[in-house]
């Protein structure tokens, strides 16, 4: 059985999704789920410019798609704000098709402001939460950078050298190649202090952290082991290139003498280097301790001297 327009018609005016039948300019019939939408009477609707529901910044686009549905085609889901009677502006998302030899519009639509709301809601949160796990990731980021870093000299600190530490006596260990830890004591720091007060001696470490690093190989590890000691990991190396590598060190130190407003003072370093061929995982502190031992010998033979220590494993004396 074919259906009528009067079959049609019960849909028309029952449907709860907007309709209406319009020519290219103005409107012809629109149900009652419209008029609802909208706030007007048939009266009000009947023979109005199409014009003057759309919100004036969206029109340009309507024309558009006006003349695409104009040349046969249809146009599914495009959402554009419309002024109901209230004044109030909502969104509406409409599709649309053209009947040639009558010259008409068949349009289909709904109410879509409360989903935008919610879906513009919802992208407010998502920013929020981006940008706050972004903020946090950087937070995470200082916190560990304050938490690593020597707060006086800037270099990393012994908390953070020895983490690092086991990481490349861990890689060594895997790779079998040797590696070296250098320990380094200011000669005579006392005597700067108590000449010159503790804010110069401060001054002196910052300056004598500042040197050592500027001769740091871009693989070598420097940090502030505490008061006037630092402590340095040569990956790779071997005892004679470790001695040399600390040799530079300590060159770097005593290059030119140090200003203390305007008094220059000569700051010189020892330094005790010890290196293994065949680290295991857990030498750090056999390592650490060889090297302190080869320090306090260059302290005991006249400072101002690197000397080259022998490792001494626990495992062994065990």
């Amino acid at each position: 059985m074919k259906l009528t327009l009067a079959d049609l018609q019960p849909l028309f005016e029952l449907s709860v999704d907007m309709f209406v039948i319009s020519s290219f300019d103005e409107v012809i019939a629109v149900n009652p789920a419209f008029l609802s939408a909208f706030g007007y009477t048939q009266e009000e609707v009947i023979g109005r410019d199409l014009s003057s529901y759309v919100y004036p910044e969206d029109w340009p686009l309507v024309e558009e798609r006006i003349a695409e549905i104009r040349r046969g085609g249809t146009t599914v889901m495009f959402e554009f704000r419309c002024v109901i009677a209230s004044g109030e502006v909502r969104w509406f998302q409409w599709s649309a098709r053209a009947d040639l030899e009558l010259g008409r519009m068949y349009i289909s639509g709904r109410d879509v402001t409360n989903r935008r709301i919610d879906a513009e809601r919802l992208q407010r949160y998502a920013d929020l939460l981006e940008r706050t796990q972004r903020e946090l990731k950087e937070a995470i980021e200082e916190l560990t950078r304050v938490a690593n870093t020597d707060q006086l000299t800037g270099l990393m600190n012994r908390r953070a050298f020895e983490l690092r530490l086991a990481e490349e006596l861990s890689r060594a260990s895997r790779s079998g190649r040797p590696i070296a830890v250098a320990m380094f004591d200011v000669d005579r720091f006392k005597t700067i202090n108590d000449t010159h007060g503790h804010p110069m001696g401060d001054i002196v470490l910052r300056e004598l952290a500042r040197r050592l690093d500027s001769a740091r190989r871009p693989y070598d590890v420097l940090a502030r082991w505490g008061g006037e000691e630092f402590i340095a990991i040569f990956p790779e190396t071997s005892a004679d290139n470790a001695k040399v590598a600390a040799e530079r060190f300590a060159l770097a130190v005593s290059a030119r003498p140090m200003l203390l407003g305007r008094v220059p003072i000569d700051v010189r370093v020892s330094g005790g280097v010890v290196s293994v061929d065949k680290p295991q995982d857990d030498d750090e502190l056999d390592l650490v301790a060889s090297a302190d031992q080869a320090l306090r010998a260059a302290k005991e033979n006249g400072r101002d001297r690197i000397e080259t220590g022998t490792f001494t494993s626990s495992r062994s004396a065990a």
